[in-house]
């Protein structure tokens, strides 16, 4: 097999595991009684632990409005709790429902194990870290063309970095990437 046809296998199999990684991500929000994309938006205050509507806006590139309309569905599946800041009553901030999200992780238990089992143990340090060094290079590429199409300055203020749903535990220890 040659560079071109490795290349694009890359890019077919790449494109694949994308759009099932899409499906998958739906058929988890539809158990918890989102969409994918709300699942989007629990994601990062799971992560952030307490936000504004604001930051969630700032982060999707969403109208206040269609936030208001995200958080609402948060709310009523019981997997977010907003109210109005009691520093500053204008702003509403969102916290997650931590027992509520432990719906979440059991429902990425089976594929987590599985990426672990199959895919990770079967790769030396070495593989594993130009895996990694592929996927951080490949955000960087995405930062550039979501900057290009929204007319952003800055993707980074975003705070893409480290997120991709729950996060993996792993032997030994959690499993957020590390940037060594």
């Amino acid at each position: 097999m040659d560079r071109q046809q490795v290349v694009g296998d890359i890019a077919n199999f790449g494109q694949e595991q994308s759009a099932l990684s899409i499906i998958f991500r739906e058929l988890v929000a539809q158990q918890l009684g989102i969409s994918a994309s709300d699942g989007e938006c629990l994601a990062y205050i799971a992560e952030s632990g307490l936000v504004t509507a604001g930051d969630l806006a700032r982060f999707t590139g969403l109208t206040t409005g269609a936030i208001t309309g995200v958080i609402r569905r948060l709310e009523i599946a019981g997997l977010v709790k907003a109210e109005r800041d009691s520093m500053d009553r204008r702003k509403v901030v969102v916290r997650p429902q931590n027992d509520r999200l432990k719906q979440s992780e059991r429902l990425y238990a089976s594929y987590t194990k599985a990426v672990f089992d199959q895919i990770y143990s079967n790769y030396s340090l070495n593989e594993l870290k130009t895996i990694a060094g592929y996927y951080r290079k490949m955000v960087e590429v995405l930062k550039e063309e979501i900057r290009k199409l929204n007319g952003s300055p800055s993707v980074d203020s975003l705070r893409m970095e480290g997120r991709g749903g729950p996060e993996l535990v792993v032997p030994g220890g959690k499993g957020r990437p590390s940037e060594g």
